[in-house]
């Protein structure tokens, strides 16, 4: 059935054309809907027994066009007419004054309509779209007057389509139009924050480019707030889109706008639509102002509802509708017993009409599907109707009830199935302890039955649940038991790349073999979903990672790249995935040095939470994370902690002041407190940490274990030695029950040896160090950047007592670490500086004024612009140096180079 919408459209789309193309054009374009083409040919034929008002003056409108010459402008080339209406035509054109190579649009006014009105109005499009800087409306360049007298600006080219034109071709769903319509929205609140309002929203002043980006124009007959005197007078409007206030000739405020959104998103959706999606349009074009929605920012939370399954505004709040929202939202609690419904509801209708013998496992399955069902409609009957944000927590209130329900099933395979499902809906909540004891019900149900694969899903729910806890042994236990039982590809590859990423710090030979396994299944089966494969290939590229050598690592990276990049081709289906995969890229690129990449995606991760989500929504803490962390990586401390203490903030709201969920805010803002030598406030946020962690988790847990490293960086930044030392035991005993032998428990017995060096326990703190160095030669091989920093660990502890020896082993780690580490990686420069003072210290000045040169060229790069103190420490310690030398002028220049750089840290900190 077609709407009042879609015969407009067509209706206009004909007019257009010429009489006698009309009809072909339509049976061209119509014939598969013939009651839509009825429709619009007899409200043609009616057009043209009337010929309206409007009609001729567009006629009259075409006939001056023709005798409208080309305008002639000094740095542009018209190229070609692309569009054209009452006041004005707009060409195509290229700029040809060799400044720019750029193709533009250009909106010249008629010849005909220059009057002192209509010249006003010309301007103050040009005027407004000056004021107006935003991604999705149309940018201004440049403006003048052509040489026969007429006024022009220059616009942005969108190579792109009308809107309603790449809906219908793309044929998008009701979701991507929605997008799209929000990204519309967007820029009228953004012209209404600026006191613009647009006045004639229609989609053909709306264009969209093949990549989907929409950018609004024509902003002819706009209005400014500010600005409102003999505005009501004006009947300037597109008749099928202006509000009720515009055609009456009253004056109009934002509300007018919201209307004529109203009226796109009624033909955006059209027969597509829902009754919420109808109660949404019907709302924005209600026919008296003071109806509508007040704002579009209204109009933007009801459509972001619609699309994150929450109950809309002002819309009906019955059980039945926010109830049904409810299970959309939380497909994963609710989807996966639905779906094992589904399944054994299908199963029990083969059976049915199978043959006599089949009939008692048909009955069998029939009465599990019935219990399934019915456990599912009373767990949530017994929910609060009551749909807010929370919803985590409703899931747990509801989850509650349903688990006190699960002894009351008879059946021990129905009852195992809701038991792993259930087990898999608490680990997502977070609720381990509860999700242990459901696995362990369900695997003793199946291993009952004697089902194998079902069993095997239980281990690999145990396996991912163990994963969660960060018990990595138990991880590896459960997957290796789970793998010869899983009956589908999909399943074993999931498991093969957790278990090869498992490995990797501990293993790397059975890392590589499941890497392997992995791959083999990635290449030759056909029944793992594009999707999957994209993704565990991914994952995939940790295995190895750290030990190739620079170029290698870039290739991976680009890999890496790329396969976000094939992700984001799949457009809003998997976008949560694609945010996380944006927030892994953004470590990756820090810790390649390269911080504005890193920025870029986790900016994308955070901006696609936001379009998803709310602003108090708890999954927006992990791209408020992942921006916290990207800005500390780049040293900009300000934005760093800014971030973190969101991703708090809305923590604190959902589980209160102190929450094991907020661990890894507070040990970031701790370590960026530190960095902004605000130590003692740290240490405060630590010590809560690892209080949290250990009555959380345990002492001997991989989470405990990290906040406890922390807290011991913290005490050592304060020269707390002597309290510092008496943890570290704990922290390797805890790493060796978490990781064995691995770079992991290997770095932190370099931090117990600086600590117990700086304590003066130098035989105790060389041990240490020694210890790890076989580790990392062990793990990662002895070209790696982990062993030149234990081998100038050692050096530093022996360098007072065995100067020549301490001299060899940073001559042999400096190599190591400048070939293995990212070019210009500020560490680099630390470690050239210490060995550039030992050697000037023996007066081995050639070498160590080359290193010193290349230290400050280094901080030079990472430093000069957010942080120049830390280069003026190493141009004043090397002018001391020189100055030791005899080299007196060279001395005065490189201290004058310090002194300004720590005069422009004092300026940047006024």
């Amino acid at each position: 059935m077609y709407t009042i919408g879609q015969v407009e459209e067509w209706f206009y789309k004909a007019m257009e054309l010429a009489p006698e193309t009309r009809l072909q054009y339509l049976k061209n374009e119509l014939g598969h809907d013939q009651k839509l083409l009825d429709a619009v040919l007899e409200t043609l034929k009616y057009e043209q027994a009337e010929q309206s008002l409007f009609t001729r003056l567009v006629d009259e409108m075409n006939a001056e066009l023709e005798t409208e010459t080309e305008p002639i402008l000094d740095r542009y080339e018209i190229v070609e007419k692309v569009a054209a209406g009452g006041m004005a035509i707009v060409y195509k054109a290229k700029r040809v004054d060799g400044f720019f190579d750029q193709q533009v649009a250009i909106k010249v006014m008629r010849s005909s309509m220059i009057d002192n009105e209509t010249t006003d109005r010309f301007r103050q499009e040009r005027n407004v779209l000056a004021r107006l800087q935003h991604a999705n409306i149309a940018q201004i360049f440049d403006g003048g007057i052509t040489k026969d007298d007429r006024p022009f600006f220059v616009m942005e080219y969108i190579d792109g389509q009308q809107l309603n034109d790449f809906v219908r071709h793309k044929s998008l769903s009701v979701v991507e139009r929605l997008r799209l319509f929000l990204k519309i929205c967007e820029a009228v609140k953004y012209a209404h924050q600026n006191l613009v309002i647009h006045g004639d929203i229609k989609p053909s002043n709306i264009l969209v480019n093949e990549r989907g980006e929409i950018k609004l124009t024509d902003f002819g007959i706009s209005q400014l707030l500010d600005q409102q005197e003999g505005f009501e007078k004006r009947r300037l409007m597109t008749p099928e889109y202006a509000s009720p206030e515009q055609i009456n000739g009253q004056a109009i405020d934002i509300r007018s706008d919201v209307y004529q959104l109203g009226k796109v998103l009624k033909n955006l959706t059209g027969d597509l639509a829902s009754k919420e999606l109808s109660f949404i349009s019907n709302k924005a074009i209600a026919e008296q102002a003071d109806q509508r929605y007040e704002a579009v920012g209204q109009l933007i939370t009801d459509i972001q509802s619609f699309l994150n399954q929450r109950p809309i505004a002002s819309y009906s709040k019955s059980f039945g509708y926010t109830f049904g929202l409810f299970v959309k939202r939380n497909r994963l609690p609710v989807g996966l017993v639905a779906t094992a419904v589904l399944i054994l509801l299908a199963s029990s209708v083969w059976y049915v009409f199978n043959i006599t013998e089949a009939r008692k496992e048909a009955e069998k399955k029939e009465f599990m599907a019935r219990e399934s069902l019915q456990f599912l409609v009373e767990l949530f009957e017994q929910s609060d109707p009551t749909i807010n944000q929370g919803d985590s927590t409703d899931v747990g209130v509801i989850l509650s009830a349903g688990e006190a329900k699960i002894n009351t099933l008879e059946d021990p395979e129905t009852k195992a199935a809701i038991l792993n499902t259930l087990g898999k809906v608490n680990v997502s909540l977070g609720n381990f302890e509860k999700a242990d004891g459901l696995y362990r019900e369900a695997s003793d149900l199946y291993a009952d039955l004697g089902e194998k694969t079902m069993q095997g899903e239980v281990w690999m729910g145990r396996a991912i649940l163990e994963q969660a806890r960060n018990s990595f042994v138990l991880t590896r236990e459960y997957l290796t038991k789970a793998v010869p039982l899983l009956d589908t590809d999909e399943k074993k590859l999931q498991a093969y790349t957790i278990l090869a990423v498992q490995y990797e710090s501990i293993h790397r030979d059975t890392a590589a073999l499941m890497k392997k396994q992995a791959m083999n299944l990635i290449n030759t089966s056909g029944s793992i979903s594009d999707h999957l494969k994209i993704v565990q290939k991914y994952e995939l590229t940790y295995i190895g990672f750290s030990r190739l050598s620079k170029q290698k690592k870039d290739s991976v990276i680009r890999l890496k790249t790329n396969l976000v990049q094939e992700l984001e081709t799949e457009g809003s289906q998997n976008l949560i995935t694609l945010a996380e995969k944006y927030e892994n890229l953004s470590l990756v690129y820090s810790a390649d040095n390269r911080y504005d990449s890193s920025v870029l995606f986790a900016r994308r991760s955070l901006d696609i939470r936001k379009q998803i989500y709310d602003s108090a929504n708890i999954h927006l803490t992990s791209g408020l994370y992942a921006m916290a962390q990207t800005y500390g990586w780049k040293g900009e401390f300000d934005s760093a902690v800014y971030y973190a203490r969101q991703s708090l903030k809305i923590k604190q709201k959902w589980f209160g002041e102190i929450h094991q969920s907020q661990l890894r805010e507070r040990k970031l803002i701790a370590s960026l407190l530190g960095s902004q030598e605000e130590l003692k406030g740290a240490e405060e946020m630590l010590k809560i940490n690892f209080a949290l962690s250990k009555q959380k988790y345990g002492l001997f847990h991989k989470i405990t274990g990290d906040n406890l490293f922390m807290l011991l960086q913290n005490l050592n930044w304060q020269r707390k030695y002597q309290e510092s030392i008496l943890l570290y035991p704990q922290l390797l005993q805890i790493d060796s029950a978490t990781y064995g032998k691995s770079t992991f428990s290997a770095s932190s017995m370099v931090d117990y040896g600086q600590a117990l060096g700086a304590a003066g326990f130098e035989k105790e703190a060389i041990s240490q160090f020694e210890n790890a160095l076989e580790i990392y030669r062990d793990q990662e091989g002895s070209e790696d950047f982990l062993c030149g920093m234990a081998l100038f660990s050692i050096a530093n502890a022996i360098k007072q007592n065995q100067r020549d020896k301490a001299l060899a082993y940073m001559d042999t780690a400096i190599v190591i670490i400048e070939n293995d580490m990212a070019e210009n990686h500020p560490r680099i420069a630390k470690y050239q500086e210490q060995y550039a003072r030992l050697l000037a210290s023996g007066e081995h000045y050639q070498k160590s004024n080359l290193l010193f040169t290349k230290a400050i060229q280094n901080y030079d790069v990472n430093y000069s612009e957010k942080a120049p103190k830390r280069v003026a420490y190493f141009q004043k310690e090397y002018a001391e140096s020189l100055r030791k030398q005899g080299l007196k002028d060279s001395a005065n220049v490189m201290m004058q180079l310090a002194e300004h750089n720590f005069e422009r840290q004092r300026l940047m900190n006024k």
